[in-house]
């Protein structure tokens, strides 16, 4: 297995010169510019017998700055999540132990669980590499997507990181990383920061690339213990559960942690939403954004595009999936995910502890008054912009013959009151534009609907709409495809008008 592991990926000695030799090169510049900024006031009082005070002062700020950045700073260890031990969970320290042993590396010293669909491996504590301990993640919606083959396949790959020296020289370079950070955060706008950023975008790049071998190489060992079958499979069911997870989290989870709730299970709402995506035929559409993901020179991991192709071009060990549920492993997977999800509500940085809610009462406890509360701010800026249109009908119909007519991109910044920051791409600020405008006109909708009697609801996994006359109006629907095609903004006026909501037949009217 040892010799195995090294094929596909730099020996840890010639990552470890690599990354030496950078640390060097980022001291000697740092060490260059401050010799430089204690060098010119000297060099000034030496030979011309005087001192411009601007200079010493800004001498001193450049020091002061560059320095402090340098030092390596250890944060303290703080768990990702509740610890698990053998004794509590058997099962999934006997299949971890397994694997551990196949791969000949030894066990970490501390196993937690995490909210997330991924699992990660680090080791903490000690200085510089040295006096630390291991340590593993286990995401609970990793288990909840992966059969037991895959979730070998994935353990063995994070061992493979183990085995191949990778978290040992990567805490090593995540305190270079985080020095070059601090100084150019330090040095702000000066055109000092400019070397120190060219010379981390150098940094990033050649170590990500490292970083990119050593995950193919952490594959390999993933391919060897449990096969090609099991590790293939977890690669795809991981990523596209890791993207609806990301999808939970923004459109589900933040709305209800700012109104300052927390769902007493995460995961009973993550089956729904998952669900719902599944039900609404999207596994092409997700397989086909991951297989069109193209590897940047600056991330870490290599696309999955380019991990099932590597996969695929090792030999087959011919070891047959283990189709049991992952999630099996836990002894009470229910209370699991009650204790992970517990955990995540105090980890998170708000000034009022977040009280717990269950997922039958977010609807109407959370999004619909916040639907209310949204809408209503919308009206009152767009009452002060329109003057002449006060009810949500009007305003909704003059908003609509504001979109016809006038330029996306100009009517939102007028609505806005702003323009996008300056160097934002041309296709950036047109998106902006859109997505604000879309929110705005659903919103209106919303608003004019209810004002003539229909109801705010939702659902996990499902759009804000307005229940009128009998009928689902999926406002944000319309309103996107009225904002991204402006010629099918008469669709979404007629389909108003049969709701009973329409322009005056005349001026003034």
């Amino acid at each position: 297995m040892a010799e195995s592991e090294r094929k596909g990926a730099p020996s840890f000695a010639f990552r470890a010169a690599v990354a030496i030799a950078l640390m060097i090169g980022f001291y000697a510049l740092a060490l260059g510019i401050v010799a430089l900024s204690i060098y010119l006031p000297y060099a000034e009082l030496h030979y011309a017998n005087r001192i411009y005070p601007e200079l010493l002062i800004v001498g001193i700020v450049m020091v002061y700055s560059i320095l402090k950045g340098c030092i390596f700073i250890s944060a303290p260890f703080v768990a990702p999540g509740p610890q698990v031990r053998g004794e509590d969970e058997p099962r999934l320290f006997q299949n971890i132990r397994d694997v551990a042993e196949k791969i000949k590396t030894r066990m970490p010293d501390a196993v937690y669980l995490i909210p997330d669909v991924n699992a990660f491996v680090a080791e903490v504590g000690g200085f510089m590499g040295m006096g630390t301990r291991r340590i593993m993640a286990v995401g609970l919606g990793l288990l909840a997507v992966d059969s037991v083959g895959s979730f070998k396949a994935t353990i063995a790959h994070e061992f493979g990181h183990y085995l191949g020296g990778d978290t040992t020289l990567g805490g090593f370079i995540y305190r270079v990383r985080e020095s070059m950070i601090r100084v150019v955060e330090n040095l702000g706008d000066s055109w000092l920061a400019k070397p120190f950023e060219w010379y981390a975008m150098l940094f990033l790049r050649i170590t990500h690339s490292i970083s990119r071998q050593q995950e193919l190489a952490a594959d390999r060992a993933s391919v060897e213990i449990a096969g090609k079958e099991a590790h293939i499979a977890g690669l795809r069911s991981e990523m596209k559960a890791g993207l609806l997870y990301s999808g939970f989290l923004d459109n589900e989870m933040a709305p209800i942690i700012e109104e300052g709730r927390f769902p007493s299970n995460l995961y009973q709402g993550l089956r729904t939403y998952m669900k719902s995506h599944h039900d609404e035929g999207l596994e092409e559409k997700l397989e086909k954004a991951i297989m069109e993901q193209k590897t940047d020179p600056y991330d870490t991991h290599p696309s999955l595009s380019e991990r099932l192709a590597y996969a695929e071009s090792l030999p087959d060990p011919h070891i047959k999936d283990e189709e049991e549920p992952a999630l099996s492993l836990l002894k009470d997977p229910r209370a699991a995910e009650v204790e992970v999800s517990t955990f995540m509500a105090s980890s998170i940085p708000v000034e009022k502890k977040l009280v717990p809610i269950e997922w039958d009462d977010v609807s109407h406890e959370v999004h619909v008054p916040r639907a209310r509360r949204y809408s209503e701010e919308y009206l009152k800026q767009l009452r002060e912009a329109y003057k002449k249109a006060q009810s949500p009908c009007e305003i909704l119909i003059t908003l609509m013959d504001e979109i016809k007519r006038e330029d996306i991109v100009v009517l939102a910044e007028r609505i806005i009151g702003g323009k996008a920051p300056a160097g934002t791409p041309p296709g950036e600020v047109k998106e902006l534009a859109q997505s604000f405008l879309m929110s705005l006109l659903a919103m209106v909708t919303g608003a004019a609907l209810t004002e003539k009697g229909g109801t705010w609801q939702t659902a996990v996994g499902k759009s804000l709409s307005v229940r009128f006359q009998g009928e689902e109006c999926e406002i944000f629907k319309w309103a996107e495809e009225a904002v991204r095609d402006t010629s099918k903004m008469p669709e979404l006026e007629k389909r108003l008008e049969a709701l009973g909501i329409k322009a005056p037949s005349s001026p003034g009217s």
